[in-house]
C-alpha cells in the first residue's frame, strides 16, 4: 500500500461535497482530515526551492495546497521537487500564515478550499 493510499477518503469526500453542494459534508471533510492527522497522514507537496509552493487563485489569494496523491500534483505547472509533508503541518501553516487564506485540497482537480475559521475548528476538536 502506498504512502498516500489512505488519503483516498479525503479525495472522495471532496468529490461528494462538490457534487452534493451540501455544507454538512464540510463537517465530514473536517472529520476525515482529523482522522488522517491522528494517523500521521502525509501528502505530496511541490517545493519551490526551500519553500512549499503556494496556489494562487483567480482573485490573487494564496492558499497552501493539500494534494491527496502524486497524480493530483503531477502537472507541468508545478515544481518538480516533491516532499512528503504531514497533513497536520499543512493545516497548521494554512491557519497560522497571515499571507494565505487557508488551504485548498487538490487545487488542479476536483478541489475544495478551507478557510482559516474552518481549519481552526478542526484543531479545536482535534485537541480534545
Amino acid at each position: 500500500m502506498g504512502v498516500y493510499e489512505d488519503n483516498r477518503i479525503i479525495k472522495s469526500t471532496v468529490k461528494r461535497l462538490n457534487e452534493m453542494n451540501d455544507e454538512r459534508y464540510t463537517f465530514m471533510l473536517a472529520n476525515v482530515l482529523m482522522h488522517r492527522m491522528y494517523e500521521n497522514g502525509e501528502v505530496p507537496v511541490p517545493m519551490d526551492g526551500d519553500s512549499q509552493w503556494l496556489y494562487e487563485d483567480s482573485k490573487g489569494r494564496k492558499w497552501y495546497p493539500l494534494f491527496t496523491d502524486e497524480t493530483e500534483c503531477s502537472s507541468s505547472e508545478l515544481p518538480e521537487v516533491i516532499a512528503n509533508v504531514s497533513i497536520r503541518e499543512i493545516l497548521t501553516k494554512g491557519l497560522s500564515d497571515e499571507s494565505v487564506k487557508g488551504i485548498i485540497i487538490n487545487p488542479l482537480g476536483n478541489s475544495r478550499k478551507l478557510v482559516k475559521d474552518t481549519i481552526g475548528m478542526i484543531f479545536e476538536v482535534y485537541k480534545k
